[in-house]
C-alpha cells in the first residue's frame, strides 16, 4: 500500500497542529517523518540505506538500545521462553478447539512451537523500545499505522522469518500497535505505508538432489529413520548412510506447487482462539494479538496439510527416529510429518547446523534444540547434558587439515545482521553494527601498505541495506572485494585469514587449518562459563584479539611467514583443544554415524 495524497495533507497538517518539537521514527520509512523538529530515532535501522543524507545538518538523536549491557540480552532471553512455554500450553488447548483434534501438546510445540517463540522474541524487542522512548520521552509524538491496517499473519515460519522480519512496513506494524499500547497520546494515525509483496518462498531440491531422491525412493520407503533437511550433507553422504544404516531421506519442500492457492484470511476463524490474561503487560498485549498473527499454515489452511499427511498411520511404516538440521524451524511439511509422530515413542532429533551452540552465553536456538529427545552437536560436552550427544560434523570433517597454500592474499571474513533484531543471542546487535563496522575500518586502515595490496575483503552474503561494501570503497580506493566464489575454496589456499566473529567460519577456519587471526568484541559477544578455557590459549597464542589495531599488528607481524607462528606448538595446542570442544571433525565421520543412527533401527526392508 503506498501513501496517497490525502495521508501526506494528513501528515504535513498534523505535525504543525501539534506544536511539538520531538518526532519519534520508528523505522526507514523517511516519507512519513516530520523532520521540521528534533527527530529521535528508535534504532540504526533509521539511517539505513537512503536515509543516511537525509538527516544530514538537522537535529536528531539515536535513542540508545534497552538491551546495553548485552546481558539484558539474556534476561530477555529467559523471560521469552518462560512466556513461551507458558502460552504454548494454552495455545495447544485452542487449536485443538478450533480443529476439532485431540493432540497433545508436543504434536502443537512440533507445529508452531519455532514461530510462536520467534514471534514472542520479536514482539517484545519492539514493544521494549517503544517503552524505553516512551519512559525517555514522554511527549515526542510518532506516526502510527491504522489498527484495523496491522495485519501480521503471514503464510509461514519462512515466511515470517526470511521476508518480514526485515521489512520496514512489516515492522512499522508491531511498533504502530506497541504505540497504541504504551503512548496513549501524540498519535498520528495514517492510512497505509509503501509495502512490498510477500512471496511464499519455498526451497527447491536442485536437479541433482531431485535425481537423487528418485533413485533412493524405495530406500527411504522402509527405514525405519528418517532425516530431513540435513544441512551440509552431500547426496552420496546421504546414499552412503542410507546403504551403511538404514537412515532414510526425504523432503518436504514444495508447498507452493502442492497448495497454489494460499487460503483467505478468515477473522472471524481467530476469534475463536482466546487467550487467558496474566496480570503481565507484555503478556496481556501479545495475547490481545497473537490470535490474528498466526500463520495461516496453522489456521486457514490447516485442514490441506493435514490431510496430505496420511505418511504415517496408512502406510504402516514403522518410524523410530525422525531427525533434521534445519528442517524443525522453517519446513512446514516436515514439522506436520513430525507433529502426527509425537503421540508415539519416536525419537525426535535435531543436528547442530552453525557454530556459536555450547559457547555463546545466550542462544535461544540452542534450548529449543534440546526441547528434542536427542541434540547431536559438534563437540564434546563436558557438562554432559543428557539431552546431547555428540557426532563429528561432516562439512567439517571433509575440511580437517585441507590447508594447501596457493594464494598470496589475506582474506576477512566479515559477518551481518538484519537491520531489526530478530534474536536475543549475545551476539551482534542491529545497535552493535555502526561500532562494528567502524573496527572494519580501524582494521584495514591499520594494515601495511603492501599487505593492503594483498587484501580481499568477503562480505556477508545479504547487506541488509548496511550499505558497507559501498562505504569501505569509498574509504579504501581499490580494495578488493570478494562477492562469489566457493568461500571454502579460499580458506583452503589463502596466506592468512581474518574473522571478527565467532560463527561458523572461526570454526571452519580453525578446522582448516588455515593460519588465522581473530577478533570481535568482547563487550557484544558474550560467552558461557567454562568457555574461558578454550578461549584464553588462544589469546595467549597471539590467534584472539579484543581490538581490531592489535589484531591488524599482529597481521602486518607474520604476513611475510605466517606458517612459522601458526604451526608452532603453542598455536596448534591451542587450536586443537578449542577445536575438540566446538568443532569435532573426524575423517571417518560416517562410521561414527552409522553407529550412532543404526541403533534407531535397520532398514525393514532389508
Amino acid at each position: 500500500m503506498t501513501l496517497g495524497k490525502s495521508t501526506n495533507e494528513i501528515i504535513e497538517k498534523s505535525c504543525h497542529k501539534t506544536g511539538m518539537k520531538q518526532y519519534l521514527a520508528t523505522t526507514a520509512l523517511s516519507e512519513i517523518w516530520d523532520t521540521k523538529g528534533q527527530v529521535l530515532l528508535l534504532g540504526p535501522w533509521c539511517l539505513s540505506g537512503a536515509n543516511k543524507g537525509l538527516l544530514e545538518g538537522r537535529d536528531y538523536e539515536l535513542l540508545p538500545s534497552p538491551w546495553k549491557p548485552a546481558l539484558k540480552l539474556k534476561e530477555a532471553a529467559d523471560y521469552c521462553y518462560a512466556v513461551y512455554l507458558d502460552l504454548l500450553k494454552e495455545i495447544a488447548g485452542e487449536f485443538n478447539h478450533l480443529h476439532g483434534v485431540s493432540y497433545p501438546p508436543k504434536y502443537w510445540q512440533t507445529l508452531a512451537g519455532p514461530w510462536l517463540l520467534s514471534f514472542i522474541k520479536i514482539v517484545y524487542e519492539r514493544y521494549k523500545r517503544i517503552e524505553n522512548s516512551v519512559r525517555l520521552f514522554p511527549d515526542a509524538y510518532t506516526h502510527v499505522l491504522a489498527a484495523e491496517c496491522c495485519d501480521l499473519a503471514t503464510y509461514d515460519t519462512r515466511e515470517f522469518m526470511a521476508d518480514r522480519i526485515n521489512s520496514d512496513a512489516y515492522n512499522f506494524k508491531i511498533f504502530s500497535l506497541a504505540n497504541y499500547a504504551l503512548r496513549p497520546r501524540n498519535l498520528i494515525t495514517i492510512e497505509g505505508v509503501p509495502e512490498t509483496k510477500s512471496l511464499r518462498t519455498q526451497y527447491i531440491p536442485n536437479l541433482k538432489t531431485r535425481i537423487f531422491n528418485a533413485i533412493t525412493k524405495n530406500l527411504f520407503s522402509g527405514s525405519s529413520t528418517v532425516l530431513v533437511d540435513m544441512y551440509h550433507l552431500r547426496n552420496i553422504d546421504r546414499l552412503s548412510l542410507t546403504l551403511r544404516s538404514g537412515v532414510g531421506f526425504t523432503d518436504f519442500f514444495d508447498t507452493q506447487r502442492l497448495f497454489p492457492q494460499e487460503a483467505v484470511y478468515e477473522p472471524s476463524l481467530r476469534k475463536k482462539i482466546k487467550l487467558t490474561g496474566s496480570g503481565d503487560r507484555f503478556r496481556d498485549f501479545i495475547n490481545r494479538i497473537i490470535p490474528s498473527a498466526i500463520p495461516k499454515c496453522y489456521i486457514e489452511d490447516f485442514k490441506k496439510f493435514h490431510e496430505y499427511m496420511p505418511v504415517v498411520k496408512r502406510s504402516g511404516r514403522n518410524v523410530r527416529a525422525v531427525g533434521s538440521a534445519v528442517g524443525w524451524f522453517y519446513n512446514e511439511m516436515f514439522k506436520f510429518f513430525a507433529a502426527q509422530l509425537s503421540g508415539g515413542d519416536t525419537k525426535f532429533i535435531e543436528f547442530q547446523h552453525g557454530g556459536g551452540y555450547g559457547l555463546f552465553l545466550s542462544t535461544l536456538q540452542e534450548r529449543t534444540a534440546k526441547e528434542k529427545d536427542v541434540f547431536y552437536t559438534w563437540g564434546i560436552n563436558p557438562e554432559n547434558d543428557r539431552r546431547e550427544a555428540y557426532l563429528p560434523s561432516p562439512h567439517l570433517s571433509r575440511l580437517k587439515d585441507t590447508y594447501c597454500p596457493k594464494d598470496e592474499r589475506v582474506l576477512f571474513i566479515s559477518m551481518g545482521v538484519p537491520r531489526y533484531a530478530y534474536r536475543f543471542s549475545t551476539f551482534l546487535q542491529p545497535e552493535d553494527m555502526p561500532r562494528y563496522f567502524e573496527d572494519e575500518r580501524i582494521f584495514i586502515g591499520s594494515l601495511q601498505k603492501d599487505l593492503f595490496k594483498q587484501f580481499l575483503y568477503r562480505p556477508y552474503p545479504i547487506d541488509y541495506g548496511w550499505g558497507q561494501i559501498k562505504a569501505l570503497e569509498g574509504l579504501f580506493p581499490g580494495i578488493q572485494v570478494l562477492k562469489d566464489g566457493d568461500l571454502m575454496e579460499y580458506l583452503k589456499r589463502v596466506r592468512l585469514t581474518v574473522i571478527n566473529h565467532p560463527h561458523t567460519s572461526f570454526l571452519e577456519a580453525l578446522v582448516i587449518n588455515v593460519p588465522s587471526i581473530f577478533y570481535w568484541d568482547h563487550s557484544v559477544y558474550l560467552m558461557r562459563e567454562g568457555s574461558e578455557e578454550y578461549l584464553e590459549p588462544l589469546r595467549k597464542a597471539g590467534v584472539l584479539y579484543r581490538d581490531p589495531k592489535a589484531a591488524a599488528e599482529k597481521a602486518n607481524q607474520v604476513y611475510a611467514h605466517p606458517l612459522d607462528w601458526w604451526l608452532s606448538p603453542e598455536v596448534q595446542k591451542a587450536r586443537e583443544h578449542f577445536c575438540r570442544r566446538y568443532a569435532y571433525a573426524d575423517q571417518d565421520w560416517l562410521k561414527a554415524w552409522s553407529n550412532e543412527l543404526g541403533k534407531y533401527g535397520k532398514n525393514t526392508n532389508a
